[in-house]
Order: structure tokens, then sequence, then C-alpha cells
């Protein structure tokens, strides 16, 4: 037997009407794919940006601000 592999798979919540993320995504820890987009989100947490995240989607939402630390995400490769 092997052991589970320890990356996660892309995770796809669009067009769900989410006002808040689902606080059970950022226990990803090996998270590098979010599609958050067509929701109604005005926020992202800041706790997101401890993920290794290297695409983010979340066009079509009510951003207001992103979370100064989304800058810091060095394999960030599409936002």
């Amino acid at each position: 037997l092997r052991p589970p592999h320890p990356r996660n798979d892309p995770v796809t919540l669009q067009e769900n009407s989410l006002s808040a993320l689902p606080a059970a995504i950022l226990t990803l820890a090996n998270l590098t794919s979010l599609d958050v987009s067509c929701n109604e989100l005005a926020a992202l947490p800041d706790a997101l940006c401890q993920l290794p995240l290297r695409f983010l989607y979340a066009s079509d939402n009510c951003l207001r601000a992103l979370p100064a630390a989304l800058g810091s995400l060095s394999a960030l490769r599409l936002l």
C-alpha cells in the first residue's frame, strides 16, 4: 500500500453564491489551484495567502480589495 499523495486536486467552487470562503479550504495545506469565480465574495481571507496557490480564479465577485499578503505568493501564476 502506498500512502495518500500529499497534493490536493484543484478545488472548484464557482457559481455557488458564496458570500464567504469555506473555512475548510484554508486547511488544504497543499492546495495549488482554487476557483471561486462567479460568486458573491466581498473579500478573500488573509489566511488564503498561506497556501501554495499557483492558480487563483476569483473573477466575477464583489471583491473590494485583495489581501495585502497576496503579493508574497511566489508560486502564483494566474490571478
